[in-house]
């Protein structure tokens, strides 16, 4: 901001606060957002269908029961009788619908784990399906995993001397060993760039059926199939639910959750990260008179003591 001013420049400040938070301390552009107040852009040009775009508004704002019904009335809510049920129903979907006119899918899910039994469970009907090979298994950062041409990966870890970003996807398109127990990787983004690596070099990667939410912020595909759980609170559903162009289906654990209600409450809680000055602020307006009548007016000088803490 300084470099800006002094400069003569404009500062344009661009993203949506109701989207996935900051895991450490975060808050900021919300808290200028509403300072200094800011142009709303409201029309949604991802989503095709007009009740589709009306849901992603229902989920941003809160009215997730209303959302959720909406998807139900249309058939695309998923419920299986337990953890394992819901997974593999979710990947049939997906397999099936993927298999029949090639569209963009992605699946998706708030935790490691269930995107790994996802990726785990889709590359078995790839594998069944002939589509493609056993592979090579190659050494990651996660872990064993078995590579082969045709399939889908996620980078996890930017790297500019490959030109790769965290969360981008690809397919690859050749894989042979180099050297002990590296690999020499061409994958093709699906930007349509080319990407080689040595698996020794860079070994940020997994399988790209699957991801978690926090990597698919900025993906669109065709399909999305969404796979509800304990992480799912407002802004992950807000994020996860407006990934696709054409169609999303959201599966729900009944043995998680008994009813669409508690679903919605689950997936209805806000987790916005704010900052101190809120806090103050907030402090302040519960402030009263001697009549019991909120001041509400901020201080302009707010002072804060801090002790010596051991």
């Amino acid at each position: 901001v300084e470099h800006a001013g002094k400069a003569g420049a404009k500062l344009v400040m661009i993203g949506d606060d109701r989207q996935l938070q900051p895991i450490q301390a975060g808050g900021a552009f919300k808290a200028l957002k509403d300072e200094l107040g800011a142009a709303k852009l409201s029309t949604i040009y991802r989503q095709r269908d007009e009740w589709a775009r009306d849901a992603v508004h229902s989920f941003a704002d809160g009215d997730t029961g209303k959302a959720i019904a909406a998807y139900a009335q249309r058939g695309l809510v998923g419920v299986g009788t337990d953890a394992d049920d819901t997974k593999r129903q979710l990947v049939a979907d997906w397999n099936s619908q993927r298999t029949d006119d090639g569209r963009s899918s992605i699946m998706l899910a708030g935790t490691r784990k269930d995107v790994k039994d996802l990726n785990e469970l889709a590359r078995t009907e790839r594998v069944k399906g002939g589509e493609i090979e056993q592979g090579e298994r190659v050494k990651t950062d996660q872990g064993e995993r078995e590579f082969a041409t045709g399939d889908r990966i996620v980078f996890l870890k930017n790297d500019k001397s490959i030109g790769v970003k965290n969360g981008q996807l690809g397919t690859v398109e050749k894989i042979e060993r180099e050297g002990g127990d590296g690999y020499r990787m061409a994958v093709r983004g699906d930007d349509g760039k080319l990407v080689t690596l040595n698996t020794k070099d860079y070994d940020r990667l997994d399988h790209g059926y699957a991801t978690t939410v926090h990597k698919a912020q900025g993906v669109t595909v065709d399909r999305a199939y969404v796979l509800t759980g304990k992480m799912h609170d407002r802004e992950l559903s807000y994020v996860s639910m407006s990934r696709s162009r054409q169609e999303t289906r959201l599966y729900i654990d009944a043995g998680k959750y008994k009813s669409a209600a508690a679903v919605a409450r689950q997936m209805n809680q806000s987790h916005q990260k704010g900052t101190t000055l809120d806090a103050a602020r907030e402090r302040m307006l519960s402030f009263t008179d001697e009549h019991g009548r909120p001041l509400g007016v901020m201080p302009d000088t707010l002072v804060v003591g801090v002790s010596n803490m051991t």
